[in-house]
C-alpha cells in the first residue's frame, strides 16, 4: 500500500541513521504518525466522496449545455441566415470546431470522472 503511495512513504522516512538501533518509543511515533495520516486521508475521502456528486453533476451539466449551444450555432450556420452570409464567417467555422473539441474533451473528462472519481483527489495515473 505504501509503495502506491510515494508521498506517503517518503513520509515516513525514519530520521535516524542506518547504523541507529530503532527501540519501541521510535515505532510508537511512527505509528502514531501512520495513525494520523490515515485519519486525515480518510477525512479528505469522505469529503471528496460527498462532493464528488455536485462535482459530477455540474461537469455534466457544462457538456450538456456545450453541446446544445453547439447544435444551436451549427444550425444557424446551415439555415443560410445573417450568420451565414457574413464576410466575418470564415471565423464562425472555426469557433465552432473548438465548441466542438471543447465538448468532447468535457465529454471525455466526465467518463473519466465517472469510471475514476479517485482522480479528483489524487490525479491521473500513469
Amino acid at each position: 500500500f505504501l509503495g502506491s503511495l510515494p508521498w506517503l512513504r517518503a513520509s515516513f522516512q525514519p530520521p535516524l541513521p542506518r547504523h541507529a538501533h530503532y527501540t519501541t518509543d521510535f515505532f510508537s511515533i511512527l505509528l502514531k504518525h501512520l495513525d494520523q495520516s490515515m485519519t486525515h486521508l480518510d477525512q479528505l475521502m469522505q469529503t471528496a466522496n460527498a462532493r464528488l456528486p455536485d462535482i459530477l453533476k455540474t461537469l455534466h451539466d457544462t457538456v450538456q449545455q456545450a453541446d446544445e449551444a453547439l447544435h444551436a450555432s451549427n444550425a444557424l450556420l446551415h439555415s443560410g441566415g445573417a450568420a451565414a452570409s457574413n464576410p466575418e464567417s470564415t471565423t464562425l467555422p472555426h469557433t465552432l470546431y473548438e465548441l466542438s473539441r471543447t465538448a468532447q474533451s468535457l465529454r471525455a473528462l466526465m467518463d473519466y470522472l465517472d469510471s475514476h472519481p479517485n482522480a479528483l483527489v489524487f490525479g491521473k495515473r500513469p
